[in-house]
């Protein structure tokens, strides 16, 4: 029989445990807490993607120098790669012996720097136009050959060639080849093989050490490389193709231009020869295109940050990385070499840096020949005049020819 002592102390006893027992730490959840863990992360992927969503709408060619500038969109890319940028960890490209091996001195340490500059902002708005561009080519044409062919069309249609000397004191890049309508043989060359590299297909060009003689451009595909010229910016036609009356449309092999000088004899005009032979190809060095930012690290990290969409190439390796099992210098040596080249002679075009590093040093669009293509491309200007004024005040249109080109 439970009396009423021991009841009290049941109850007290039972009191005492329950006590105890919710005094005691708990024990911590499994799961994220609020507003942490996955959760956090996720939100913090979220905003960093939308910043760079913002940033690329901000070098947009028809709003970098018009309603923003450079220097403020450099400040704006260097905060966000410090938030936003690559963690301690695995890096996109984590083997550099095929930068140190091609390149040396200020080239390298352009490639290697870790901060961004005026010249990756200027670099991105390019690609970004090129990749509009070769997109539009690629939405019309599915076979990598007809690709190459329009995307040639347009580089001759829009680039009205220069004289090839005119570009060691006058340096422009693709882009203000673009704007302007006008290149040397080299730079025709050089915006081909940038658009190629858009729709992800490699070219190379051919040079000699004869600065007169207008590099060859040589286009991968499916494992054969076909012959471009950039001079007169048509293919090097395959044996036969020169009785067309229309545009080449059969590009010769370099494998065939090796072994049958007529391939290059087609191209000669009256009283004048073409100045590539077989014997000149066979002693061609293989340039690879591209600048200190194509081939830069950071650039492979800032790629793999593009938002949702955005298909822009701006980082084309030399070696392998995370994106790619083979670089570009081994894509290409694995083409030539059985063609009877060796591998050493596939470098690094300095061609395109030469001329950046130039371009810059001159001012950018402030240098002397830059100046009046700008005045003209910021035009056209109107003039107002109030009642009794002696004079008009200038006015800039609010859309300039460059925006309208």
């Amino acid at each position: 029989m439970v009396t009423t002592r021991m009841l009290g102390w049941i109850i007290g006893m039972a009191a005492a445990f329950a006590v105890m027992y919710f005094s005691l730490p708990k024990k911590p959840n499994s799961g994220p807490a609020p507003g942490s863990g996955s959760s956090g992360l996720s939100a913090n992927s979220t905003q960093c993607e939308t910043k760079l969503q913002k940033w690329l709408q901000s070098v947009n060619p028809e709003r970098l120098q018009f309603d923003t500038d450079i220097e403020s969109r450099i400040l704006e890319l260097n905060r966000y790669w410090i938030s936003c940028g690559p963690k301690a960890g695995d890096p996109i490209v984590s083997d550099l012996q095929p930068i140190q091996a091609a390149l040396d001195g200020e080239y390298r340490e352009r490639v290697l720097s870790t901060s961004f500059g005026r010249r990756d902002v200027e670099h991105v708005r390019q690609s970004l136009l090129l990749n509009r561009m070769a997109s539009r080519i690629g939405k019309l044409h599915e076979k990598s050959l007809d690709r190459t062919l329009a995307l040639l069309a347009v580089v001759s249609q829009q680039l009205e060639p220069l004289p090839a000397k005119q570009s060691v004191d006058q340096p422009l890049t693709p882009f203000e080849c673009l704007m302007i309508g006008q290149g040397t043989p080299a730079d025709r060359a050089w915006l081909f093989v940038e658009l190629l590299r858009q729709l992800g297909i490699d070219g190379v060009v051919f040079t000699t050490d004869d600065e007169e003689v207008p590099p060859l451009v040589g286009v991968v595909i499916e494992k054969n490389m076909l012959l471009f010229e950039s001079l007169t910016g048509l293919p090097i036609p395959a044996i036969g193709e020169s009785q067309r009356k229309s545009m080449y449309r059969v590009p010769a092999a370099v494998k065939d231009a090796l072994a049958d000088d007529g391939i290059f004899r087609q191209m000669d005009l009256e009283g004048e020869a073409f100045p590539w032979t077989t014997e000149r190809l066979k002693g061609a060095t293989i340039g690879l295109v591209g600048t200190s930012e194509t081939w830069a690290p950071r650039m492979a990290e800032l790629e793999f940050k593009w938002p949702a969409g955005q298909t822009c190439e701006i980082y084309d390796g030399l070696g392998a990385s995370a994106g790619k099992k083979f670089g570009l210098v081994q894509r290409v040596q694995e083409v030539v070499t059985p063609l009877g080249f060796a591998a050493e002679r596939v470098r690094v075009w300095d061609y395109p840096e030469r001329q950046c590093v130039k371009y810059n040093a001159l001012g950018s669009e402030a240098a002397p020949h830059m100046v009046p293509l700008v005045e003209v491309m910021s035009g056209p200007l109107t003039f107002a005049s109030g009642p009794g004024a002696t004079t008009a005040t200038p006015r800039r249109a609010s859309r300039s020819l460059q925006q309208a080109r």
